[in-house]
């Protein structure tokens, strides 16, 4: 069996954000017959909490990937700066491409999405009207994945991150990640 990631790394993880590899080891838990390698990871925004992925469980470490580079995430923001998602009308189905994205993990998706929702929200709050609860909450969870990868990756302060992104994609404040009607 290959290990991919080494004790001592950090990697992103699920829902979790990013997370340290504080060991990898031999353990066994009573629920099990017998010993597993496990990676153990530390949330760098929950450091009390501790997370056992055992190697061998391929759909569990699909979850698990490093982190972007600074690099990385400028490619990833040039590759986006012509991009959309359109606002897809038929809520159940906006929230079910929506979650989608957000279960993927995938920062040039929520990057995407964040976009996306903002707009709406901009044309909404302009009409006097506002973003519903299930899109307001969609959009702050991709805001902090977003958040928690790019401000680690890029050694940005907590808000950083959006001015960090309106400087590469020269837009101006407002256009992105900026809370309208706030």
């Amino acid at each position: 069996m290959e290990i991919d990631f080494c004790k001592g790394g950090y990697v992103v993880y699920g829902s979790a954000g990013v997370c340290y590899i504080e060991d990898i080891r031999n353990m066994r838990f009573p629920s099990e017959r017998g010993e597993r390698c496990y990676y153990i990871l530390r949330p760098v925004r929950n450091a009390s909490s501790t997370l056992y992925v055992p190697v061998d469980n391929e759909k569990l470490r699909e979850k698990m990937r490093h982190v972007l580079t600074k690099e990385e995430i400028d490619a990833i923001l040039e590759e986006n700066r012509d991009k959309e998602i359109q606002w897809q009308s038929d809520k159940k189905k906006r929230e079910e491409e929506f979650r989608k994205i957000l279960k993927e993990r995938n920062q040039k998706e929520m990057l995407l999405l964040v976009s996306c929702i903002y707009l709406k929200k901009r044309e909404l709050i302009s009409a006097g009207k506002k973003l519903n609860y299930t899109d307001e909450g969609i959009l702050q969870e991709a805001e902090r994945c977003i958040d928690d990868e790019f401000s680690f990756a890029l050694r940005l302060p907590a808000g950083g991150v959006g001015a960090y992104i309106r400087e590469r994609l020269e837009i101006l404040p407002g256009n992105f990640q900026e809370r309208p009607g706030k």
